[in-house]
């Protein structure tokens, strides 16, 4: 692990880092990469869980066959972070078997790149414009960029799940849900999955999802870019705060600071993953706005950077990790 972080370190902006095949997304310390996968990952024994959606302990190489978008001969795949997900699902793809898990509390995606897999679709030279009641399932092809108009954040049909949709979803409204475009509009990738035994709410970016139970074919949303989730409405005032600064500290329920520079080698204290006790430093971030929201319902905080991924399910990871840590030395 410390020889990839010190090859990512090296290594030239937009280009590729070299892994091994075990290693596993978390070691890679990103949120999104592009790496070089060696040749003969497919008969490796290391493990992966998921389909599609994978933890973030799972051999990134390996999943990447598994979803069709490297071979056995290796080459460059993208990974991107997910939120932890209440479970993941097992499948046989492309010579590897995946093993199912309950809840994790980190993923990742592998985003899909014609240049790394067998063309077996022709590139669109231009996105499909959609409405912001376009369901998946009126697509052609298994992966297509629309176009999204703007205001879909009140307009359009019903979504169902969170990262990973069912197909009959508004394309645009689980793209705003995604973070992938703002109620501006913008381009979008849609990518057809195999069907879920079931799929999470969330409410996110001001597009609440809805849960559902086994449906037949899902689909997952990428980018070129990370769009910055919309914020509240503009006459919302910006409270300037310290990197020591505490979340039971300010007054409102909600609200929108600002951090200053270098909180990453400062501050206070910091409990949790993506849902923080109230007595956490506000800012292990670097200068950028920050949405605070505390919750009525478990008095807990989420503290939420433009560029960070939200995860909507409390997980107690101590009891979690330890539990599958000796399932894993059985």
């Amino acid at each position: 692990m410390l020889l990839c972080l010190l090859l990512m370190t090296l290594m030239p902006l937009g280009q590729s880092v070299p892994i091994q095949c075990n290693t596993n997304f978390r070691d890679l310390k990103a949120d999104v990469i592009e790496v070089l996968c060696p040749e003969g990952c497919l008969h490796q024994e290391v493990a992966v869980w998921g389909t599609d959606i994978y933890t973030d302990d799972s051999s990134v190489c390996k999943a990447a066959i598994h979803t069709g978008n490297l071979k056995n001969s290796g080459g460059r795949v993208r990974a991107e972070k997910r939120p932890g997900q209440d479970s993941y699902h097992q499948s046989l793809r492309n010579g590897v078997t995946t093993r199912s898990y309950g809840a994790w509390h980190g993923s990742f995606i592998i985003i899909s790149d014609n240049n790394a897999i067998s063309p077996k679709s022709t590139p669109q030279t231009s996105p499909v414009l959609v409405q912001c009641n376009t369901q998946a399932l009126q697509l052609t092809g298994s992966k297509t960029e629309v176009l999204c108009p703007a205001e879909c954040l009140t307009q359009g049909t019903t979504v169902w799940g969170t990262e990973i949709y069912t197909y009959d979803s508004s394309i645009c409204r689980a793209a705003i849900n995604a973070g992938k475009i703002t109620n501006a509009g913008g381009k979008v990738t849609v990518e057809k999955r195999p069907g879920q035994n079931s799929y999470q709410e969330s409410t996110r970016n001001g597009v609440t999802t809805r849960s559902y139970g086994a449906y037949p074919v899902s689909f997952i949303l990428t980018s070129e870019t990370i769009a910055i989730p919309p914020t509240s409405p503009s006459h919302t005032p910006i409270v300037p705060v310290q990197c020591n600064t505490q979340a039971r500290q300010l007054n409102d329920s909600k609200t929108i600071v600002l951090c200053p520079e270098g909180c990453l080698l400062h501050g206070s204290t910091v409990w949790g993953t993506e849902i923080y006790t109230d007595d956490h430093a506000e800012a292990q971030c670097k200068s950028c706005k920050l949405f605070w929201s505390k919750t009525a319902k478990d008095r807990k905080t989420k503290c939420l950077a433009h560029h960070a991924i939200q995860a909507e399910s409390t997980i107690d990871i101590k009891g979690s990790l330890r539990q599958r840590q000796h399932r894993r030395l059985q």
